[in-house]
């Protein structure tokens, strides 16, 4: 049985902390669990992506796929990104752990990731377009890196009084409707 966790809040540290590789030696928890756990907490929580680290766990594992489609959510236990390509796209990005607050970031367009299932098996997959972005995402946060560090002060100001405004005019909206 799957257990719902919360989302750890933007300044949580465990988002500015590197990841542990997972131990398939001697694993902390079971892996087929954890992979379990993380869909759930994916899906339910609506993301197209999720670190271990948003839901409290420092190991080395992310999530990525359609939460609509539970077979299309892959788990990725100690990834390791072995080649960007060189052409760069910039696109609105978002983050479960920053909610409604979007940046614009240019990642490469295709990456190639070796990484191990949770049944022990490693393998090599290419991944591009929107796939190979969540991927990047996730990864990051397996290193401590959040998407706002990759913004300016500036930038990341104005996104915070976008988001602040939003809410705003969400509650007045819902206020006259009531």
């Amino acid at each position: 049985m799957s257990v719902l966790k919360e989302l750890v809040p933007m300044t949580d540290p465990i988002l500015k902390q590197s990841t542990v590789s997972f131990d398939f030696e001697n694993p902390p928890i079971d892996p087929m669990d954890l992979a379990e756990e993380m869909r759930y907490n994916m899906i339910t929580h609506r993301g197209i992506g999720l670190a271990a680290p948003q839901i409290g766990y420092n190991y080395s594992v992310f999530a990525v796929g359609n939460p609509d489609v539970e077979e299309s959510i892959l788990v990725f236990f100690n990834p390791r990104i072995v080649h960007y390509s060189d052409d760069l796209v910039l696109m609105d990005e978002g983050c479960l752990s920053f909610p409604g607050i979007t940046f614009k970031i240019k990642r490469p367009s295709d990456i190639r990731m070796r990484f191990t299932g949770a049944t022990g098996i490693t393998e090599t997959m290419r991944f591009n377009g929107m796939t190979a972005r969540v991927v990047q995402h996730e990864y990051d946060h397996l290193h401590g890196i959040t998407f706002d560090t990759k913004m300016s002060k500036f930038h990341l100001e104005k996104a915070k009084r976008k988001k602040t405004l939003n809410n705003r005019k969400k509650r007045k909206k819902h206020l006259s409707s009531v």
